[in-house]
């Protein structure tokens, strides 16, 4: 994942993903302190990988609204599994981390939707609150600490990093991260802390 500064009003079309596939070489967080590193594009390849190196990079907090999270029960060393676990570790090193989850899934057959990982997180000493069922939780977003922000299309789901053909931004700007902040504020005050 290499931050490159990317005028996208000049870029279109198939430049425009030369000039993004470009970008997702290899991760490294401290390249968000280097001048003019501000954005990488993730693809299915690079999203796990980027995601847990910028996780590590020791954030004072993590904020994450996601409509889905998984983690395969059976012992399967899977990336995002590896996104999981790196979650999971995070509260117990004092990092203050709070996750917002969609109260279920329209499509879904169970009643289930988001339990069984929920409930590790909360194990793991994670605060979790759930969308209100009149506003489905669709976001897919980490705000690690104030130094990155990653919005798109991934959740934290086997079929984001096996099937699907998802795409993330990552993002360095100051005042995105604050943007990012002040709404994911708001939404932890309306959301419930118990699942509707």
């Amino acid at each position: 994942m290499v931050f490159a500064r990317i005028n996208i009003g000049l870029a279109s079309g198939a430049n425009m993903f030369v000039i993004l596939r470009k970008l997702e070489k290899s991760v490294a967080p401290a390249m968000f302190n280097s001048a003019g590193t501000e954005i990488a594009y993730l693809t299915r390849d690079s999203y796990a990988h980027s995601l847990c190196a910028l996780l590590r990079s020791d954030p004072a907090f993590v904020y994450v609204s996601m409509f889905a999270i998984s983690v395969a029960r059976k012992a399967r060393n899977t990336e995002i599994n590896s996104v999981f676990r790196t979650m999971e570790s995070m509260a117990a090193q004092g990092i203050i981390c709070k996750i917002i989850l969609a109260s279920g899934n329209p499509f879904a057959k169970t009643g289930k939707f988001n339990d069984y990982a929920s409930q590790r997180l909360i194990n793991a000493g994670w605060k979790v609150r759930w969308g209100r069922r009149s506003e489905l939780i669709h976001q897919k977003q980490f705000i690690i600490g104030r130094t990155a922000l990653v919005v798109g299309s991934h959740n934290v789901s086997d079929s984001s990093s096996n099937s699907n053909l998802d795409i993330s931004i990552a993002v360095a700007q100051q005042d995105l991260i604050s943007q990012a902040i002040a709404d994911y504020n708001r939404l932890w005050n309306n959301s419930s802390k118990k699942k509707a």
